[in-house]
């Protein structure tokens, strides 16, 4: 069944690279100007590998995604150890069986549960940190996953007071690596004094890049992230209020065109920008106030003849809209015809990158409300709140892996293939931050928000990977969409 869904997964990024090589490099008369010197004034000859050196030095101390990392890494790996222990007449491996997402719902309850249980180590250029948790919070866990969690009925009257022969207050121990935590750590570089988002960049980003792509690939991938962040900020802008309509509609009445709408985004200003560290991939953060927009229609109305009512209404809007940004991320990956150095493992994330979902630039949301259970015989019961906060937890983790990557492929497929990205969701989940906690009528609601950007990074990484040997060859032309 694995096997099945990898090579499923592999044939439809094999198809999307496909598609993306024969249509990634546009029309010589379509390219964006650039003072940049061109690729041939680059030297061609091929560069040595750089020699085997020792890491960086490292921090003192693990930075915030450091720990989340590690941490997600240790939950993953106490799940496996668990999942082989007896739990009454049988495994936790079939209690986990029982209902889907069972095993999902173990990682996120650990990560509440795992306390540090040393110093950090340095390991592979990162860290090493170890956590341990005693049985008893094993047991209060499953028990939790049996309530509140499973659907069927073969563990339900089974009593968690015993895990593979241990004794409750043993504690288990596990090390976690924070290895692939720099994806995560790194932000959006600002705007500054000048729009050089690149010199910014940390050392290894620029390193990557300068030693790949050459310049003018890169100020044309820069280019492109814009007019896709632009692009993207269309729909959010076409949905402001007009009175009893929105933009949309109210500016085609007046002979606006699909290209028009660019036109209502002069007011948007560029962030702030990230460089992938090790995919030719640039991201570009574009924002806009309503303000602006509505300035921006009344100007290009100005040639109309519009009705008296109506200019008093966008003037009326000028004024009371306020300056709240509606912000949007562009996605582009550099062109394969501007890389010094082959990167053939890198296609499919080049090709995801390429057709980015909407989601990339989105916040996911979720709300969930418990009561507390008169069932629980935990020694230490969780708050209503706490319980609130993980069990949301868990429903988010199952609402991120139901995102899409491309036809038929979702996150969660990926993640099942994929340890890194499992981990990186894992880390992600516990920078979800909470916004709203409620207690009414004897439930506790809570409600959780994650910016998904990062989530796409860990994506295009997992895809940034060699493909399986094994992967089914694209056949049939390669066609590009109108």
């Amino acid at each position: 069944m694995v096997g099945s869904r990898t090579l499923r997964i592999a044939a439809v990024m094999a198809l999307a690279v496909t598609c993306w090589a024969a249509a990634q490099a546009p029309p010589a008369d379509t390219q964006p100007a650039t003072t940049s010197s061109p690729a041939t004034s680059r030297p061609t000859t091929t560069k040595p590998a750089p020699p085997a050196s020792a890491p960086a030095t490292l921090p003192a101390v693990p930075d915030e995604w450091d720990q989340r990392m590690a941490r997600a890494d240790a939950a993953i790996k106490l799940t496996q150890r668990i999942k082989k222990m007896a739990v009454g007449d049988a495994t936790v491996a079939e209690f986990l069986q029982e209902s889907p997402g069972l095993e999902n719902a173990l990682h996120v309850l650990l990560l509440a549960e795992l306390r540090p249980a040393g110093q950090p180590r340095p390991e592979g250029g990162t860290f090493e940190i170890p956590y341990e948790l005693p049985v008893r919070s094993v047991l209060a866990v499953l028990e939790e996953i049996r309530d509140y969690h499973d659907q069927g009925r073969r563990f339900r009257d089974v009593a968690f007071d015993e895990i593979g022969g241990l004794a409750p207050d043993k504690p288990l121990r596990q090390a976690g690596w924070a290895g692939g935590a720099d994806l995560l750590t790194g932000s959006f570089i600002p705007r500054g004094p000048s729009a050089d988002f690149f010199s910014r960049s940390d050392a290894k980003t620029r390193k990557f890049w300068l030693d790949h792509v050459t310049e003018t690939g890169r100020v044309r991938a820069e280019a492109r992230a814009r007019g896709d962040a632009s692009r993207r900020l269309v729909e959010p802008i076409r949905k402001l209020p007009i009175g009893e309509r929105s933009l949309g509609p109210f500016a085609e009445e007046h002979g606006a065109r699909t290209e028009d709408f660019r036109r209502f985004l002069r007011g948007a200003r560029v962030e702030g920008a990230y460089y992938y560290p090790d995919v030719p991939v640039v991201t570009v953060r574009q924002a806009v106030s309503p303000r602006l927009v509505y300035a921006s229609l009344k100007s290009w109305l100005h040639s109309r003849e519009l009705p008296a009512d109506e200019l008093h209404l966008l003037e009326r809007l000028i004024v009371t809209a306020g300056d709240a940004q509606i912000t949007r991320i562009g996605i582009a990956p550099a062109a394969e015809d501007q890389f010094t150095r082959p990167l053939p493992h890198v296609r499919a994330a080049l090709a995801a990158a390429s057709a980015a979902p909407d989601w990339l630039g989105e916040t996911a949301r979720r709300t969930l409300a418990v009561k507390p259970s008169p069932t629980t015989t935990s020694p230490a019961p969780a708050r209503p709140t706490d319980r609130a906060a993980r069990d949301a937890r868990v429903a988010l983790h199952a609402q991120l892996a139901k995102l899409p990557v491309a036809e038929d492929v979702s996150v969660g497929e990926l993640a099942d293939d994929d340890v890194q990205l499992r981990t990186g969701m894992l880390a992600l989940l516990q920078a979800a931050r909470e916004v709203e906690t409620v207690t009414e009528e004897g439930a506790t609601r809570v409600t959780l928000e994650l910016p998904l950007e990062r989530l796409w990074r860990c994506v295009l990484r997992s895809l940034g990977k060699p493909l399986p040997t094994t992967l089914p060859a694209a056949t049939g032309p390669a066609t590009r969409s109108p």
